[in-house]
């Protein structure tokens, strides 16, 4: 009975034990997760399946269980990881679900380092930023130069900073990476991975881009074009390291050039208003005297309609019809974003158009009355648009990139139904399925989340894909010039 009693008491402690050892094992756990990111994580989660429009169009019942396996993935990812760059990586993966350009995390910008000092370098150097930042070992065969036309490869930058091997690297998130091979500046070194690529389609990519600093950004296109990858890396043996595809130029500008008239237009933001109104009133009697006019819009990011609408004399004929259906997501969190930004705006009403207050004015009305949680139409049917038609010019270029997103893609759709006008360049950035974002941010971390509120039923067609042009123009030669010939052959 004793040896019984013995044999209990001895079971029982193991049993305590047992049990200790397993509460210790999961508060070890616990003390390892990144709370951060989880909370970080869920917090965009619940803000997505609660209020974005593109949830509801690219989750459906045939891809459900895709989605929520991708979030099992990641929620396991987040709680794991150990840095804030790795945690806005995931978020990004997750949102990149959806397909919808104008929403997407934006990751705080780290301070600039001045690398003559030498202990700020020290300190990026000893901190987590670059001590976390992914090591891949090359081999030899891997720093073979590839054909012209193989994405993979030896590529540098166009003042030389960095020279990087493009190699394949496939995980469920990435099929590319690009390696540090050499670097000018102190905060790179040899086998830091620079960014990281996946394949959408033949000779298009997107991904992750690490900066100067060491700043995270997401790409939705990076196109490779004859040894040209994204904006701003060259494979090694390009003889002249210039992308023509790019205007950064961030101010107007207005010329005439013998029977050339030339207008850059960097942005349509609602803040440019004044200075874009301006810019037209002056130009406008002599680009009504010039047979062609080249309306550049490279790098415009978008802004709003009401600073595209008055460019619409420059190729009008005849009545231009848009057909469209705009609805907004009806929820408390949405209604409070228009409310508060309602409140910014008339703050100074002047540097905005008497449109864009009678616009948020309609919509604040309208979510008001609208039942919560539901799709509500603002505008449904033809929206005409009306101007003058004029002998000069003949001919009308819009030249554009892939940068060219929302509302200077407007101005591409207007351009599309006017026979005087021409599209010139490479496909539009694809901002046009979903719209008018605002800015939350993240609990933890601070992420600026950039979300959509509405959407528009017949440009989701174009969303991500973009507007295709008329005419492609080659990444050899200057883009000025090419559509320059293209306007005076077409009009012979």
């Amino acid at each position: 009975m004793a040896g019984l009693f013995l044999f209990i008491l001895r079971e029982n402690a193991m049993k305590k034990t047992l049990f200790l050892l397993i509460v210790l094992f999961a508060a070890n756990i616990s003390s390892n997760a990144n709370t951060k990111c989880i909370e970080d994580y869920n917090f965009v989660v619940s803000y997505a399946e609660n209020n974005l429009p593109s949830y509801f169009d690219s989750v459906t019942n045939e891809n459900r269980s895709d989605y929520e396996g991708l979030k099992k993935t990641i929620r396991e990812k987040v709680a794991t990881i150990k840095s804030k760059n790795e945690c806005a990586k995931y978020l990004v993966y997750y949102i990149e679900f959806f397909n919808d350009n104008h929403t997407y995390l934006r990751v705080p910008v780290n301070k600039k380092i001045d690398e003559k000092n030498e202990s700020q370098v020290k300190n990026f150097l000893d901190g987590e930023l670059f001590k976390n930042r992914e090591i891949y070992k090359l081999s030899e065969i891997e720093l073979v130069k590839n054909t012209i036309n193989d994405v993979r490869g030896i590529y540098e930058t166009a003042d030389s900073s960095y020279k990087v091997a493009v190699v394949k690297s496939k995980t469920k998130f990435r099929d590319f990476v690009g390696v540090i091979i050499d670097s000018k500046t102190k905060l790179w070194k040899k086998g830091q991975v620079k960014f990281e690529l996946k394949e959408k389609s033949k000779n298009l990519y997107e991904g992750f881009f690490y900066s100067r600093n060491h700043s995270l950004s997401y790409k939705t296109v990076v196109p490779f074009n004859n040894g040209i990858l994204g904006d701003n890396w060259f494979k090694s043996e390009t003889q002249n390291k210039i992308n023509h595809s790019l205007n950064l130029d961030r101010k107007t500008k207005f010329e005439v050039k013998d029977d050339v008239a030339y207008l850059r237009i960097p942005t349509f933001s609602g803040n440019s208003f004044k200075e874009l109104s301006k810019l037209y009133t002056e130009s406008s009697a002599e680009i009504h005297k010039t047979p062609y006019l080249i309306i550049d819009v490279r790098n415009n990011g978008g802004g709003s309609d009401s600073n595209v609408r008055p460019l619409v004399d420059y190729f009008y004929t005849t009545p231009i019809s848009i057909k469209e259906k705009l609805e907004v997501f009806a929820s408390k969190e949405v209604n409070k974003l228009y409310k508060d930004s309602f409140a910014d705006v008339m703050k100074d009403p002047e540097k905005v158009s008497p449109e864009t207050i009678a616009y948020y004015r309609r919509i604040l009305k309208t979510l008001e009355k609208a039942k919560p949680n539901s799709f509500v139409t603002l505008g449904e049917g033809s929206d005409t648009i009306k101007g003058t038609s004029n002998k000069y010019p003949q001919k009308v270029a819009i030249l554009y990139n892939r940068s060219c997103a929302s509302s200077c893609e407007t101005l591409l759709f207007f351009a599309k139904e006017a026979k005087k006008a021409i599209l010139v360049g490479e496909n539009s950035g694809g901002y046009v399925g979903y719209g008018n974002i605002f800015s939350i941010r993240t609990p933890q971390y601070k992420f600026a989340v950039q979300v959509s509120t509405t959407r528009y039923k017949n440009a989701r067609k174009y969303e991500v894909v973009g507007v295709s042009p008329d005419y492609r123009l080659d990444y050899e030669s200057d883009w000025i010039k090419q559509t320059e010939n293209i306007l005076r052959l077409k009009n012979k």
